[in-house]
């Protein structure tokens, strides 16, 4: 979602990057303004106008349009790494749902977590603990979970305690390793003051599937660097064949 939102950025970004890069055709037009005035100053027609560029000592290396190209796509792919980089990170739990909710003893005890079978590897859960009675949250409670074997109740996981999840802090989170594949009993602890109950949750932990879905991210970052470069090419090329013949005076 935020990828889409950021369109509405990155088009603009897009027209000012060309503009900047095509500051060679500012100067050709200067140029043909010029070579109608009787005075030319031949030596001016390679500058752009109002550059401070002479000013700070630059070597007219570093002021080409090939320069210019050369850092623009070093600028572009180092951003659009990062965004690639931001895109594949988890940055929420907002795959997680309700899971189940169980009474026990002076508890309600809501799982959330990934919807469906759960791939083998590491798997974020959250808990909800309210007082059965009044539905009040008990944010003071210690929650802790391991993980159970389906068949014979052995232990497949070392205990952890949840914690406050940092993104809402009405849960308990906490991240589960899945070993192996199998039928599986997640259970909670809950203890709120001198009160202790445990419940299980069944979880089905499956093998992980090759992942299919397209690196459309990818994609879309190269067709838009290709639009932009041939657009900054096509515009290039315009101001070259546009420019006049100055050799001759």
């Amino acid at each position: 979602m935020w990828v889409v939102g950021s369109l509405a950025f990155l088009l603009p970004a897009a027209l000012i990057a060309i503009e900047c890069l095509s500051r060679r055709s500012v100067a050709v037009e200067s140029a043909v303004s010029a070579s109608k005035t009787p005075a030319v100053d031949r030596g001016a027609l390679h500058e752009p106008p109002n550059s401070l560029w002479p000013g700070l000592g630059v070597s007219n290396r570093f002021r080409s349009a090939q320069f210019q190209a050369l850092s623009f796509v070093v600028l572009f792919l180092v951003a659009s790494a990062g965004l690639v980089l931001l895109s594949r990170s988890r940055v929420d739990d907002d795959d997680q749902v309700l899971r189940g909710a169980q009474q026990a003893g002076p508890f309600m005890i809501g799982l959330y977590g990934p919807e469906g079978d759960i791939p083998v590897g590491p798997a974020s859960f959250a808990i909800l603990v309210q007082d059965w009675g009044s539905r009040q949250l008990l944010l003071d409670s210690e929650v802790t979970l391991l993980m159970r074997n389906a068949t014979d109740g052995s232990a497949k996981s070392r205990q952890i305690a949840a914690s406050h999840d940092s993104d809402n802090k009405l849960l308990f989170g906490a991240e589960v390793d899945l070993d192996s594949e199998g039928s599986r009993l997640l259970e909670l602890a809950v203890q709120h003051g001198l009160d202790r109950e445990v419940t299980s949750f069944p979880i089905s932990v499956v093998k992980p599937q090759a992942d299919s879905s397209w690196p459309w991210l990818s994609i879309l970052i190269l067709a838009f660097a290709t639009l932009l470069a041939g657009l900054y090419f096509v515009r290039h090329r315009t101001a070259k064949s546009a420019s006049p013949d100055i050799s001759t005076s």
